[in-house]
């Protein structure tokens, strides 16, 4: 006798859920996910110094802005980019394309100004971050990147 009650209640509770309906609805994230085109080279205007566009990194490379450098990269970068500078990490597997490997000397050679553009606005397949970190971050992870580490 139990166990037809909870056969009954099973049956009921299956028929009221109307599983088959959730993949009749319009699923809510687009399809094609759009990233605003920035021309190349461009840079924030608050980083703009009298009409010029600052192309070499306003910090010094000291130890206190290295550490902090340091803390940022662990922040924001390491996810992805891992504690190899090579993109090996689970974060970054998940991409279609892996994450930029941070050791090489193209990366090591970019101006500034690029550097500090394709942090705050993003890559094809990074995120922008400028809405999350402020201009010194961005300057004081570049320094670390670039000499914080052997």
């Amino acid at each position: 006798m139990k166990n037809k009650y909870i056969f009954v209640l099973t049956i009921i509770f299956l028929v009221g859920c109307e599983y088959g309906r959730m993949y009749d609805q319009p699923n809510p994230r687009p399809s094609k996910i759009v990233q605003q085109k920035i021309p190349k080279n461009i840079v924030k205007s608050s980083i703009m110094n009298k009409g010029k566009v600052l192309t070499i990194n306003p910090y010094l490379s000291t130890d206190t802005n290295l550490i902090m450098g340091a803390k940022v990269y662990r922040q924001f970068c390491y996810h992805c980019h891992g504690a190899d500078w090579k993109g090996n990490t689970p974060v970054g597997y998940g991409f279609p394309v892996p994450p930029t490997d941070l050791n090489l000397l193209s990366v090591k050679t970019k101006p500034d100004s690029e550097f500090y553009s394709h942090i705050y606005y993003g890559g094809k397949f990074s995120p922008a971050l400028g809405a999350y970190m402020s201009d010194e971050e961005i300057w004081k992870v570049i320094l670390y990147i670039r000499k914080g580490r052997n």
